[in-house]
């Protein structure tokens, strides 16, 4: 009978790992030298390797655990349809786009469901404010499908009577001030990114200026300087060029003007209103281009500065402000064909700190505060009847707090209720006429600047 084989020693073991390990990585040399003269004499491409590879892999998968595909991709992008609005909330615009470019089918079916995936890639930014305690340079978004916020990066630095914008899908926050001294910076937002960028200086450092986004770039008019020569310094407009990423200069405005309301009218740039230093501005003008200057125009019934504003039926209309003695409750309504000022029903309630916003074509008041201290209360501008309805009053008492809009709804964050700053937040319904509650945000705010952004 043969006697067993005796057991290899650790050391043999360890010698032949060696062999194999200097065999295996002189096959990888080998192979990589053989792909690269392949490739070399345009025999071979490196993508069709690649191809070729995975092919194999997965038929070996699929060998080793057999199953049968009775779908394809735009049929899993199809039902449910819940799926596809799934894919664009996680994988964001960059994957719809990859998605669009596979095929002329597959750009098909997501343009068909277009609305929803843009909604579902809609999420809303809240940044800065403050909670009468100290500025804030923090920034949350909420998630509408889960309704939970969530802590972004915060602004690089924290500020006081900022001007913010929306321009191609980026939240712009320009100038204000840091320990009472004026800002000539600005930083950007890309939700693409998910981090804010530092932008070149502006021109000059301004407080309290008016901001609008105009035929693809981010324009400031006016504000104030209190550490320059004063507020008759601030006469002087600015432009930032995403392109150029360069601030380029405006004609000045024939008045210095802070707190004015600025609009896009006839894709022409008005503004209106405003503060001086010394009174309340009526005064109206509109920047020229051919003429490269401003035109003027006629002027409010009312100086007003902090007034709501908006462009409804073609026309810009003000409401409310400060005429630097009392809080107005006037209306007023620009017609640029006619170019006259009409006075209009004023409005229901004196408001000093309401949140402002346009939806379903009215312009709605939201909450503020009078003699009697905060409200709950909400009205509107209906065009179409030329007078302010109510609307639902809103689920708490809210002045300095910020509107927006999120799909088809008015959302209000923050602000404070008489006693304390808010964290809480409410979204309105036009066609039900109701407000429901949203999950709090995970700051208190008053003051900060919000908009609903695609991710």
């Amino acid at each position: 009978m043969a006697s067993p084989p005796s057991p290899a020693s650790p050391g043999s073991y360890r010698a032949e790992f060696r062999q194999l390990r200097a065999a295996l990585l002189q096959m990888k040399e080998e192979q990589t030298a053989l792909l690269d003269c392949l490739v070399q004499s345009k025999l071979l491409r490196p993508c069709a390797f690649a191809a070729s590879l995975h092919r194999r892999r997965f038929a070996a998968a699929l060998k080793a655990s057999p199953c049968s595909f009775d779908a394809n991709l735009l049929d899993v992008l199809e039902e449910p349809a819940h799926i596809a609005l799934q894919t664009a909330r996680y994988g964001g615009t960059q994957m719809m786009h990859a998605l669009k470019a596979s095929c002329r089918s597959m750009a098909g079916k997501l343009a068909e469901r277009r609305p929803a995936i843009q909604e579902a890639l809609t999420w809303l930014y809240v940044c800065g404010g403050s909670d009468h305690q100290q500025v804030r340079s923090s920034v949350e978004r909420l998630d509408p499908s889960s309704g939970q916020w969530e802590a972004l990066p915060p602004m690089l630095q924290r500020r006081f009577g900022n001007t913010s914008a929306v321009l191609d899908g980026c939240l712009y926050v320009c100038g204000g001030s840091e320990d009472h001294v004026a800002l000539n910076s600005a930083e950007r937002f890309n939700p693409a990114l998910g981090f804010w960028q530092p932008l070149a200086p502006m021109i000059l450092p301004r407080i309290h200026s008016s901001a609008l986004a105009m035929h693809g770039r981010l324009v400031l008019c006016g504000g104030h300087n209190p550490a320059g020569s004063g507020i008759e310094s601030i006469r002087a407009c600015e432009c930032y060029d995403p392109r150029l990423e360069a601030w380029l200069p405006l004609p000045p405005m024939p008045y210095c003007r802070m707190a004015a309301c600025l609009a896009l009218l006839r894709e022409v740039l008005h503004v209106c209103g405003g503060f001086n230093g010394r009174e309340a501005l009526s005064s109206t003008e509109r920047l020229v281009v051919e003429s490269g200057g401003w035109q003027a125009l006629p002027p409010m019934t009312e100086g007003r500065f902090w007034a709501a504003s908006c462009v409804l039926d073609d026309c810009l209309l003000v409401c409310s402000g400060n005429n630097g003695q009392e809080v107005l409750l006037s209306t007023e309504r620009f017609d640029p064909v006619a170019c006259v000022w009409e006075t209009l029903q004023p409005m229901q309630r004196l408001r000093t700190g309401a949140a402002a916003q346009v939806l379903a074509g009215r312009l709605f008041l939201c909450g503020g505060h009078d003699q009697n201290g905060v409200q709950d209360s909400v009205e509107y501008f209906d065009p179409e009847m030329g007078a302010w309805k109510a609307a639902a009053p809103m689920l708490q008492r809210r002045s300095g707090a910020t509107a927006t809009l999120l799909g088809n709804c008015l959302v209000l964050l923050g602000g404070n209720d008489g006693t304390q700053v808010l964290d809480t937040a409410e979204a309105y319904d036009p066609e039900a006429d109701v407000w429901r509650p949203l999950q709090p945000m995970t700051k208190r705010r008053a003051g900060a600047y919000a908009a609903a952004l695609i991710v």
